[in-house]
C-alpha cells in the first residue's frame, strides 16, 4: 500500500479564519464569558414610573462610570422583561456626538424573550480613541415599551443586569484592538395600573391627533377646562403641567416624527 502526501496547510489556514470569526461573533453579538471586572456601567431611567395599561413608557439606557481610557466603540446589552406585562414598540441608539451616525445598530429578540440591544462604531480604520465613548460622553439606547392592554397590574422589572454567564453587557474598547470589555447593568421596576385613559387622548375618542393637541393648546391658553381625567391624559410628557410642549408632542407623534412618549 502507497501513502500519498496530504497537502493540509490550506484546511487549517481555513479552519483558523472559521475560529477567529467565530470568536470574534461571540465577542461581539452574544458575549459567553462572564466579567470579572467591569470597565463600565449601564443606567436606567424611565419617562415615568407608573404605566397605566395600554400606554407606553420610554426607559433610556446610558452608559457611565467608563474606565477605559481609550473610551468604548461598541455596546451590546441584553435587556429582559414580561412579554406578558410589556411589548416592544421600538429601540432608538443613542450615541457619542463625535460619531456622524452609528456604522452598526441592531436589536432582535432572542434566547427566551431576551432583546439584544448592538451599536457600533466602525468608521475609523484603527478604532483609535478619536471615536471613543469616554467618561461624559453619551452612548446607549432609548427603549419605548407599551403596557399590553391585559397586563397584569403591579410591578414589573426590566433586566439589563444580565446573568454573569450567557447575557452580560460588554464592548469593545477603542484601544486600536477593539479589547472585549464587560459592563455591570442597572434595571429598572415600573407599576403597571388599571387602563384609564390613553395618554395623548385628550378628546377621548381613542385616538392621538392634532384634535388632542387642540385641546391641550386651547386649556394652555384658559380657553376652556378639562376636566381631571383629560388633564392626566394631556400631560404627555409626564412634567406635572400642561403645556404646549405636551400639544407639540401629540403633533409629532401624530405626524410619526416620534414613536412614543
Amino acid at each position: 500500500m502507497k501513502y500519498g502526501y496530504i497537502n493540509t496547510s490550506g484546511k487549517i489556514k481555513r479552519f483558523v479564519a472559521v475560529l477567529l470569526a467565530l470568536v470574534t461573533l461571540l465577542a461581539f453579538a452574544c458575549p459567553i464569558a462572564s466579567a470579572e471586572e467591569t470597565a463600565f456601567s449601564v443606567s436606567s431611567a424611565a419617562n415615568r414610573q407608573t404605566v397605566s395599561q395600554g400606554n407606553m413608557v420610554i426607559i433610556t439606557l446610558l452608559v457611565s462610570d467608563v474606565t477605559v481610557e481609550e473610551g468604548l466603540l461598541s455596546l451590546d446589552i441584553p435587556v429582559q422583561f414580561d412579554e406578558t406585562v410589556f411589548e416592544l414598540v421600538d429601540v432608538e441608539p443613542v450615541y457619542p456626538s463625535v460619531w456622524d451616525m452609528p456604522e452598526d445598530f441592531s436589536y432582535s429578540s432572542a434566547r427566551g424573550g431576551t432583546l439584544w440591544l448592538r451599536i457600533l462604531n466602525n468608521n475609523d480604520e484603527d478604532f483609535s480613541s478619536a471615536h471613543g465613548c469616554i467618561e461624559g460622553g453619551t452612548m446607549g439606547f432609548r427603549l419605548i415599551l407599551r403596557a399590553r392592554s391585559d397586563a397584569p397590574l403591579g410591578e414589573s422589572t426590566v433586566n439589563v443586569n444580565g446573568d454573569g454567564d450567557l447575557l452580560v453587557i460588554s464592548g469593545a474598547a477603542a484601544d486600536g484592538e477593539c479589547t472585549v470589555v464587560y459592563g455591570s447593568g442597572e434595571g429598572i421596576t415600573l407599576n403597571v395600573a388599571e387602563f384609564s385613559g390613553i395618554i395623548g387622548d385628550v378628546s377621548n375618542d381613542g385616538k392621538v391627533n392634532s384634535l388632542d393637541a387642540a385641546f391641550i393648546l386651547r386649556y394652555d391658553a384658559d380657553l376652556t377646562v378639562l376636566d381631571e381625567t383629560a388633564i392626566r391624559l394631556a400631560d404627555v410628557n409626564s412634567d406635572g403641567k400642561v403645556t404646549s410642549l405636551d400639544a407639540a408632542m401629540v403633533l409629532r407623534f401624530d405626524a410619526g416624527l416620534i414613536k412614543g412618549y
